[in-house]
C-alpha cells in the first residue's frame, strides 16, 4: 500500500470514529439535559409542598 493511501485510510477511519463517539456524546449530554430539568422540577414541587405543609401546619 502506498503512504497516501494508508494515510487516508487512517485519517477515514480516525473521522468516522470521531463522528459516532460525537454523536454519542450529543446523546449522553440531551439525556443529561433532560435529567436535570426532571431534577429542578422535582425540587421545585417538593419546595412547594414543604411551604404548603409549613403554611398549614401554622394554621
Amino acid at each position: 500500500m502506498k503512504k497516501d493511501e494508508l494515510q487516508k485510510e487512517i485519517i477515514e477511519k480516525i473521522n468516522r470514529e470521531y463522528e459516532e463517539f460525537h454523536k454519542k456524546f450529543l446523546d449522553l449530554q440531551k439525556k443529561q439535559q433532560k435529567l436535570i430539568s426532571e431534577y429542578r422540577k422535582r425540587l421545585e414541587e417538593l419546595k412547594m409542598k414543604e411551604l404548603k405543609d409549613s403554611v398549614s401546619k401554622k394554621f
